[in-house]
């Protein structure tokens, strides 16, 4: 049998109250921090916007999606047509790797067409195949002097920030896109 002395309590002490802090830090350590820059709400739809390029960039792969629009001094007048489709999932069929998550268009939805500073573009309907698709001016869209932009010299990138909201099933959901004007050098 071993001899307890005060020097060996010490040590053990030492020990014990290491160990403790270790283990406090460690449960500190597993508390969950909410990330202030992502909205923990999940949207209950999928919004694909469309003519975004890569691989289901427009469906959410992305944080926001940016069609492109390249514009030269032969086009400039052209209307900037935007589409999006919008789909509930079914994910009943999950643990079945035959079935899977189903995607469902979803029909007669009311979606608002809005530049971020909340000005509202068009009020839209999605058709039977859950898509709404708008026409806007590059004016309509907040880019003042287009004509003077694609006619003049030099290359030229202007993104302009967008919006497309609604509600289904009682839960708003925003999904923000940008519209990009794109005038090449030459």
């Amino acid at each position: 049998m071993k001899k307890i002395t005060g020097n060996s309590m010490k040590k053990n002490g030492k020990t014990l109250l290491a160990l403790c802090a270790v283990l406090g830090l460690g449960l500190v350590g597993c508390q969950r921090v909410e990330d202030p820059f992502v909205d923990r709400v999940v949207s209950p739809v999928l919004i694909v916007v469309e003519g975004v390029t890569g691989y289901l960039a427009g469906g959410g792969l992305t944080s926001e999606p940016a069609v492109t629009f390249r514009v030269d001094s032969t086009n400039f007048n052209s209307p900037v047509s935007l589409s999006i489709s919008i789909y509930t999932l079914d994910k009943s069929g999950i643990l079945d790797k035959n079935v899977g998550i189903d995607s469902i268009p979803v029909a007669n939805l009311a979606i608002r067409f809005l530049k971020r500073d909340g000005t509202k573009l068009a009020d839209l309907t999605t058709n039977a195949s859950g898509k709404v698709t708008t026409s806007r001016t590059w004016a309509e869209l907040g880019l003042a002097g287009v004509e003077a932009i694609a006619k003049a010299k030099g290359a030229r990138t202007v993104n302009i920030p967008v919006m497309w909201s609604g509600q289904y099933d009682n839960q708003p959901f925003i999904r923000y896109s940008q519209v990009v004007f794109s005038k090449p050098r030459y």
